[in-house]
């Protein structure tokens, strides 16, 4: 019974490299997978009666929640057929779809050139493996781009952004609304 999750631990850490190996998304990369919490047990000197593996599935887009669950049900599967004894369940807590904005999208348009009116060139590109509002937003036809000044550690005991691009990220918001708000 202790190595149970040994087992699964080891079956996410090929499922991990398995989506490395994966044609990467030009923006954001390859998904992953990686396991966040462990809980169990009760004391040092007994086997714990039962392991908790919080896990977390970073998704790119074309990607779906089907496809998400079918690889940890088949890791599982797997670890059933090879021991009779192995128990153990998985359970869909949270999801999101993947986001991504085409670059021809007016809403994209109206940043892109409300960026080169303020700064002389078009926004960086680029993306990351968090996730926001921006996927329900879109799905729910709002059209959505994601944008924010310059900074550094989000989400990070050290977390800031620069003054001056708070200035300029106000200018180019109100200039994408005005121009968007034409069409």
């Amino acid at each position: 019974m202790p190595s149970f999750t040994g087992r699964v631990l080891r079956e996410l850490e090929s499922l991990s490299e398995k989506l490395a190996q994966e044609p990467p998304h030009p923006i954001l990369g390859t998904a992953s997978v990686h396991a966040s919490l462990i809980q169990g047990g009760t004391e040092l000197s007994t086997y714990p009666d039962y392991c908790r593996i919080d896990w977390e599935r970073r998704t790119v887009p074309n990607e779906t929640q089907g496809q998400v669950v079918l690889e940890i049900e088949s890791l599982l599967a797997k670890q059933r057929a090879e021991d009779a004894a192995f128990r153990a369940s998985a359970e869909l807590t949270f999801w999101r779809e993947p986001f991504e904005v085409a670059l021809a999208e007016p809403i994209f348009l109206a940043l892109q050139a409300a960026c080169e009116k303020r700064l002389g060139a078009a926004p960086g590109i680029c993306g990351f493996s968090g996730w926001t509002d921006a996927a329900l937003l879109q799905g729910a036809g709002i059209p959505t781009v994601l944008f924010g000044p310059v900074g550094a550690g989000l989400h990070s005991a050290v977390e800031y952004v620069e003054v001056d691009s708070l200035v300029d990220m106000s200018y180019i918001l109100a200039q994408t609304i005005c121009e968007f708000c034409q069409e």
